[in-house]
């Protein structure tokens, strides 16, 4: 990808990725009554980068995700941010890249929220001194299976969709998980 297309989709996707953090902050979740549960819809977007984006570029774009996402919140939530993003990052691109065909996008987007939240118990963890936040486990890792379907589903349609446009073109290596 030429450097001044790469900046350009970088730009968007952080963009995008910044706004559906924002919204998601607005819109009521009254039905989850466990706190730091929540839909993670900029994942969808870092799903995204993945297909769109070189490897180096895709963990440019989540360091800046998480640098601009937490920038008005305190240290404790950057962390919190920083845990949870690097270490779904690491593990989605570290499948998608070493098994493309034995995953699927939405089972790729499961294992990266199941990961997202084990990284930010690892972190409340170290943070307070005690581990009784393990015993959050079995809400998180449940609600990261929801919500990793539901955003791996998403992702699926929309990379299917620009695929077929073919005005993007998607990272070669990934498309089996397609």
């Amino acid at each position: 990808m030429h450097s001044s297309r790469t900046m350009a989709v970088t730009a968007l996707l952080l963009a995008l990725a910044v706004a559906l953090h924002q919204l998601e902050r607005l819109l009521p979740l009254p039905i989850l009554p466990y706190p730091g549960v929540k839909l993670g819809l900029g994942n969808l977007v870092t799903l995204a980068s993945l297909f769109l984006l070189t490897y180096r570029q895709a963990l440019l774009f989540v360091l800046l995700r998480v640098l601009l996402t937490s920038a008005l919140g305190s240290f404790s939530g950057f962390l919190f941010s920083l845990s949870g993003a690097l270490s779904s990052f690491i593990l989605m691109s570290s499948l998608a890249y070493t098994w493309p065909r034995h995953f699927s996008l939405p089972g790729l987007s499961v294992a990266g929220a199941v990961t997202h939240n084990f990284g930010q118990l690892l972190v409340a963890a170290g943070l307070s001194g005690s581990f009784a936040f393990v015993l959050y486990l079995p809400v998180l890792l449940f609600s990261g299976i929801i919500s990793g379907l539901a955003i791996g589903l998403t992702a699926h349609l929309l990379l299917k969709a620009l695929a077929a446009q073919g005005r993007w073109q998607l990272n070669p290596r990934l498309t089996p998980l397609l």
